[in-house]
């Protein structure tokens, strides 16, 4: 059947007086005809009050007559006092009278066949129009045919045989919906915009005790109780509607926030919600006797299913006690005790097991301390224990497994079981005990186990009651938490401080770069600066760099983000990254590569006014996001419901969180590297750099503010919803998200092509340097377009590599090179920025001199690097401790750096040792270098011959300025519009003779090898 309805509201804006009276009053021949056969003596046009009635409209009424082409038989209807309320309620009705003979009776005898088809016509669409209005919290029966109000309806899960909701169950199903508006009269539900509905398929006893139970529970008015909406039939299943909550507590506690905890242990908020729960099931047990408000007379409460997955969370944080379908009430004045009831078996106490014996009222009080112990075990231990908590307490006996709390004590002598905790939970406590310092937080976790072993008291006549358990409970909270003031970070103000603490950093790194980029105006950058303040060990710098640069300075983060977002907007469907295809997103990540290069390639010019045209372009986006979610807070469940409240971090997860969002600086250092290229004065320079960082700063800070204006805390940190607030902000907004995915890829494409110029530039100065295999083709420009052709080929092929070892070897890898690039230029920017302890001496060693250009004052540019030493340090060091469980661990940020950093020190070990003089070369008259500043004076006499000519005919020598080889290469260079900054050359002199001598000496012993052996 058809789902869709068509809204009051909306025909109600459509079908305004003018056009009524059109619509009565239309001449066509069609209406001619029908009010002909219709003989009425009445007038239609005196009806359009009756239709367009504020108190009893008949909009639906008339529109659904306009639909079937029946307008002058709304006469009939109308006559007969039938409006659109009048439809909705009585629509089944309308399905068995004869429509026809009530309603146009002179039209039905005169035109039958006619008259049958419209009634059809009329049945068939009754229920898009008839839309029933939810009124009240009664309960209502709707037709089985019934549309009813419900829009955006996502299916939960199902609900198996023991009231869980799971993927498949035979009892029900879980839906989150919205109602639509004009339908929506329901008392207590302003501000809601999403619902909970549960849709039951059981025998209506079961549907009447679960209702009965729930409007019992709801007439206490506790917070912490979950609140029905609405009951009613629907055809011949039973639904309750309640508000939509977040999750439930079981979801809740494995949540990332809760992997750190927070510290002191009694200044968790958590405690709050504890009470709070402790306080409700204390009502229930007590229903009446607590809050005589509630009842006129006084009953023993029992929920008999409490469990983690029945308490649900709200989007504030509140905890409540919610599905009570087991639950029982029972009038005092007779036993407190009860039959058995089917909780789940997990959470229920020893005496589950004695079918003989009737239940108490400490059968919940059981279930809630085993709830206190997962709760706590999160405050304690964070909460990725709460698994291994899960896995100790099964247990096996023969062929049956359980998880229960509980097991037989075989020492307990006595006509029946004894039963004790479990010995793995006692020793849990003391593994929580050992974990908690300093000795305040100490005492008050003891309290707080022996509260929850007395809860957890075998026997019931031991077992401590519920009112007994909120009052020493609240002692605990109240004795420890007086006095105490506790400042909790949220992760929205965290964000913010993190977004302006890189922009700062990236200020400074800016200043100490512009120094450099002034006194070395070289293409190259690091290179070049490391080159010249690390000189010694000869070229140990440039190669350390030249390795970490060429394996990591690629476009693989980007190209990767162009081609999920590409996929994700051409799968609208899929709503997590983890979803996509690794090994398409990998191909069109190399395909956009590829073009990316191609373009550098044929256009230098196009690619970099594509460039410019990108920065103007993500400037309007960004600030489209702030814009967006300005109209989005506006929403009732915005972000800016959780501005006041306090959420769990810690500093380990800040640095590491650092280390990704200087990600997004990264490329104030991009001047740096083409340095050689830009012909601005010094002042335009350093003004354009500065404003450049401002800007950038302001528009993170905009889009910030607007992501968690329109975001909640839930969706923000919702792991199974991967895309990212920006995509939930869009979908809020805009009522969809694929304009948004395209608009990032973009983005992103706009990245490369300015990641993948100013790359190919760099490593066109690395192969300057003469220190890696090819090095003259990677120098080279291409003759026709004079774009850097080799540099784009080596940059796409690390790149692709890269994108292909990503996509293969973890879900996580594009997370784990991002950082792994951010991770290292962070240790190049430290060392560069440590060499201004020695810039002056270093640097004033040339033959032009040097005076700072920026930072002319000495004790100031000392604190500048001291304190941005020490902030890099920290972010090195903690930043990498983090791991959170499902990702890379981060310390592969330094392990993989350090692998890469010790390949490149072996290469330089190779290179090193080919040079050496032969020392089983006689005569070489080989002089001590007299190496005054690296060489400015140096008289150095190049080798007879060096391990390299000896081996492959190959000699390799450095030399210096004062060398008449040094400058062999400016010309070359100088047809490339390349300056070498270095102050050293390498010189490669090819030995033919000794080159045919060794080919020819391993030819010969390869021969003599199969002469004699084989």
């Amino acid at each position: 059947m058809n789902q869709r309805f068509y809204p009051r509201d909306k025909l109600k804006e459509i079908l305004t007086r003018d056009r009524v009276r059109q619509a009565l009053n239309c001449s066509c021949d069609h209406c001619e005809q029908q009010r002909r056969d219709l003989r009425s003596v009445d007038q239609p046009l005196d009806y359009v009050d009756s239709i367009l009635d504020a108190r009893f409209p008949a909009i639906s009424l008339f529109a659904l007559l306009i639909f079937i082409r029946a307008t002058p038989f709304v006469v009939g209807f109308l006559v007969r006092q039938v409006h659109d309320q009048s439809i909705c309620n009585l629509s089944g009705d309308f399905l068995e009278v004869n429509i026809g003979e009530k309603y146009w009776s002179y039209f039905h005898r005169r035109r039958r066949e006619e008259s049958e088809s419209l009634e059809d016509e009329f049945r068939n669409h009754l229920f898009q129009f008839a839309v029933p209005t939810f009124t009240s919290r009664q309960y209502h029966v709707f037709h089985e045919q019934a549309i009813l109000p419900f829009v955006e309806q996502l299916q939960l899960g199902r609900i198996d045989e023991d009231g869980r909701v799971v993927n498949e169950g035979a009892y029900g199903t879980v839906y989150a919906c919205k109602i639509w508006p004009a339908y929506n009269a329901l008392p207590n539900s302003e501000g809601i915009e999403w619902f909970a509905r549960k849709e039951l398929d059981v025998p209506t006893r079961l549907f009447s005790v679960e209702k009965q139970n729930l409007e019992m529970a709801n007439r206490l008015g506790d917070p912490h109780i979950v609140k029905i909406i609405k009951t009613y039939k629907h055809g011949n299943k039973y639904n309750i509607i309640f508000p939509r909550s977040r999750t439930n507590l079981r979801y809740y506690l494995r949540e990332e926030q809760f992997v750190n905890p927070i510290r002191p242990l009694e200044a968790n908020p958590l405690w709050q919600q504890v009470l709070g729960v402790a306080k409700a099931l204390d009502d229930i047990i007590n229903f009446g006797v607590n809050k005589p408000s509630a009842s006129d007379r006084e009953y023993y409460g029992f929920h008999f299913d409490l469990k983690p997955e029945n308490i649900l969370v709200e989007n504030d944080g509140t905890f409540l006690i919610s599905d009570f379908g087991q639950a029982t009430f029972v009038e005092r004045g007779g036993s407190s005790r009860v039959d058995g009831h089917g909780g789940t078996e997990a959470y229920a106490p020893p005496e589950i097991d004695n079918l003989n014996e009737r239940q108490t009222s400490k059968y919940d009080v059981w279930s809630l301390g085993c709830i206190f112990i997962e709760i706590v075990t999160v405050m304690v231990l964070g909460s990725r224990y709460l698994d291994e908590f899960d896995r100790l307490r099964i247990t096996t006996a023969g062929n049956m497994t359980n998880d229960r709390f509980f097991e037989i004590d075989p020492m307990f002598i006595g006509p029946e079981r004894g039963y004790r905790v479990k010995s793995v939970i006692l020793a849990w406590f003391e593994r929580l005990l050992k974990r908690v310092d300093p000795q305040r937080s100490k005492d008050f976790l003891e309290k707080i186990v022996d509260l929850i072993k007395d809860m957890l008291a075998t026997d019931t006549n031991s077992r401590v009651p519920s009112t007994e358990v909120v009052r020493r409970l609240d002692d605990i909270l109240q004795q420890y938490q007086e006095n105490h003031v506790v400042h909790i970070e949220t992760p929205r103000s965290r964000k913010g401080e993190l977004t302006v603490g890189a922009s700062n950093l990236g200020e400074v790194n800016l200043t100490v770069y512009l120094e450099f980029g002034d006194s070395l105006p070289y293409t190259g950058g690091e290179l070049i600066y490391l080159d010249e303040m690390y000189y010694r060990p000869e070229l140990l710098a440039t190669i350390l760099f030249s390795g970490f640069f060429i394996c990591f300075g690629t476009s693989v983060s980007n190209s990767i983000a162009f081609a999920r977002y590409v996929l994700l907007a051409a799968e609208s469907h899929i709503q997590k990254l983890g979803d996509l295809d690794g090994r398409l997103v990998g191909y069109v990540a190399i395909t956009i590569n590829v073009v990316t290069c191609l373009l550098l390639y044929f256009s230098n010019g196009l690619a970099l006014a594509l460039n410019r045209l990108s920065a103007l372009y993500k400037i309007g986006l960004l600030l489209s996001v702030f814009i967006a979610g300005a109209v989005a807070s506006k929403q009732q469940d915005s972000g800016t419901h959780d501005f006041e409240t306090t959420y769990s971090s810690d500093s380990t997860k800040t640095l590491s969180a650092l280390v990704y969002i200087l990600f997004a600086y990264q490329g104030w250092e991009n001047a740096n590297y083409v340095a050689g290229e830009i012909k601005a004065p010094r002042k335009t320079l350093r003004n354009g750099a500065y404003l450049a960082v401002f800007i950038v700063t302001t528009l993170y800070i905009l889009v910030t503010i607007g992501l968690y204006l329109a975001c909640n805390y839930a969706s923000a940190t919702d792991d199974t919803a991967s895309l990212g607030p920006t995509i939930d902000m869009a979908n809020r907004v805009f009522g969809g998200s694929l304009a948004m995915k395209i608009a990032i890829a973009l983005s992103a494409f706009g990245n490369m092509i300015a990641v993948t110029f100013t790359s190919s530039k760099v490593k066109q100065a690395i192969a300057a340097q003469k220190i890696i295999p090819f090095y003259q083709f990677i120098l080279k420009n291409d003759r026709r377009f004079g774009t850097p052709a080799g540099a784009l080929v080596l940059h796409c092929i690390f790149t692709t590599l890269m994108i292909i070892v990503t996509m293969v070897v973890h879900p996580d890898g594009y997370n784990l090179v991002l950082a792994v690039f951010t991770y290292g230029h962070t240790i190049v920017a430290t060392l560069v920025g440590a060499s201004a302890f020695w810039i002056t001496k270093r640097l004033g060693s040339r033959p032009q001199g040097w005076k700072p250009a920026y930072i002319k004052n000495s004790f100031l540019r000392l604190i500048l690097a001291t304190l941005f030493i020490g902030l890099n340090i920290l972010i090195l060091v903690e930043g990498a401790q983090l791991h959170t469980p499902g990702d890379i661990p981060r310390y592969w940020w330094p392990a993989i750096s350090g692998i890469i950093v010790t390949a490149s020190f072996a290469y330089w070990c190779g290179l090193r040792v080919l040079m050496l003089p032969n020392p089983f070369a006689s005569g070489l008259g080989l002089k001590p270098r007299n190496d005054n500043a690296r060489g400015v004076s140096s008289s150095e006499e190049l080798p007879g011959e060096t391990i390299g000519q000896a081996l492959f005919g190959v000699n390799i020598n450095i030399i210096y300025e004062d060398s008449s080889e040094y400058y062999r290469d400016d010309a070359e260079y100088s047809t490339l519009g390349f300056i070498d900054g270095s102050r050293r050359r390498i010189l490669y002199t090819v030995d033919e003779a000794g080159l045919y001598a060794t080919v020819g000496a391993l030819f010969k012993t390869i021969g003599g090898f199969f002469a004699n052996y084989l």
